[in-house]
This record gives C-alpha cells, sequence and structure tokens, in this order.
C-alpha cells in the first residue's frame, strides 16, 4: 500500500468556516498556532522548490493536460503570479558579471 496526500482549496476565511465550525479555538488548535501572523495564507511566501519538483513530475506522468493545468492553474500567495511565471523567473539564467581587466 502506498501513501497519498489531499490538498484543500480555502480562502482563509472558508477555512475558518467549514474546516473550523467557525470557531477561532479549533482553527488555533488545528492550524492557527503555526501562523502567528494570524491568515494560513501569506502572500510572500515561495514554493519549496522540492515539493514544486514532485509536483511536476507527477502532472508530467499524468500527461501533458495536467501539467499545463498545474503551470497554469497554480499561483502563488499573492493570488496573481502562476507557478510556470514563478519557475520561468526562478530559472531564467543569470548573465555571468563581467571579468575585470578584460
Amino acid at each position: 500500500r502506498g501513501h497519498a496526500a489531499l490538498f484543500g482549496e480555502y480562502t482563509h476565511a472558508e477555512y475558518l468556516s467549514e474546516r473550523c465550525g467557525g470557531d477561532p479555538h479549533a482553527y488555533h488548535n488545528e492550524v492557527g498556532r503555526w501562523y502567528p501572523e494570524g491568515e494560513i495564507y501569506r502572500p510572500d511566501l515561495l514554493p519549496v522548490p522540492s515539493y514544486v519538483l514532485r509536483c511536476v513530475r507527477a502532472h508530467r506522468v499524468a500527461g501533458p493536460a495536467a501539467l499545463a493545468n498545474l503551470l497554469d492553474e497554480s499561483f502563488l500567495g499573492d493570488g496573481e503570479t502562476s507557478l510556470r511565471t514563478q519557475l520561468r523567473r526562478e530559472l531564467q539564467p543569470q548573465c555571468a558579471p563581467e571579468k575585470q581587466g578584460a
């Protein structure tokens, strides 16, 4: 038998309402204690590279449509930057610095 992870999509308010029944104490016990800033979604966080690589590999096996969906329909915490856009930014070759005295 294998293992699987399931991820759900919630806004902070939806998570509090649907997963915790609107109870702030239940929210704190379930996830809030790890988020001292308040809300569980932050616009300044970037994806963990090793996790993104695992997701890309799994979606690639599922086929081109699944991979395109992952890249184009997964967004960073800002709600605007797609995973494809972020990966392009991260993977762009950096210009080599000019050598001194050349």
